[in-house]
């Protein structure tokens, strides 16, 4: 007989054919973005291996909603339009040369329309002009550097007797 199964770890499941599943809901917050409720990841058919791939399945789960939470209709959409249409015609969206006689324009167009009600306003409406409009800084976006940034600043400003040493002296 086998041996009892250790408890799994979080967000692992076993199927019903043996082979385990890393499970996560989407916060709330990003499924407007991700549009998905749940998010699933192949891990393994045997324990060892779905526990071998655990921490890398999960570390890029965690990176996708950091990722997600932190990233700009500007940068969503210079992502697609590389991811879609090639470096190329993301370096001339991105330095905004693109002119609506061109033929590249009736491209930009095109994926425009497919992502139509796919992605955010803003994405889209920036792929549709096929041209980057960068978000304005607020307060509230300067809160959120700040909070995103504070723990690498943390490393690399510490107090001494005589001040600060680090990046910056206080």
């Amino acid at each position: 007989m086998d041996a009892p199964m250790p408890k799994l770890p979080r967000y692992m499941f076993r199927r019903a054919n043996g082979s385990f599943r890393y499970k996560r809901n989407v916060p709330k917050d990003l499924r407007a973005l991700i549009r998905k409720e749940t998010v699933y990841r192949q891990l393994g058919n045997t324990y060892q291996d779905a526990m071998a791939a655990y921490p890398l399945i999960h570390k890029e789960i965690e990176t996708l909603f950091e990722q997600e939470r932190w990233a700009t209709d500007t940068d969503r959409a210079k992502a697609l339009v590389r991811e879609r249409l090639g470096p190329t015609y993301a370096a001339m969206f991105e330095e905004g040369v693109v002119d609506p006689e061109w033929d590249v324009f009736d491209d930009f167009q095109d994926l425009a329309a497919s992502m139509r009600r796919k992605v955010p306003k803003g994405v889209y409406r920036q792929i549709k002009s096929a041209s980057v409009t960068e978000a304005p800084m607020t307060l509230l976006r300067a809160l959120e550097e700040y909070a995103r940034l504070r723990p690498r600043m943390a490393k690399t400003v510490r107090p001494s007797r005589r001040g600060w040493i680090g990046s910056r002296r206080i």
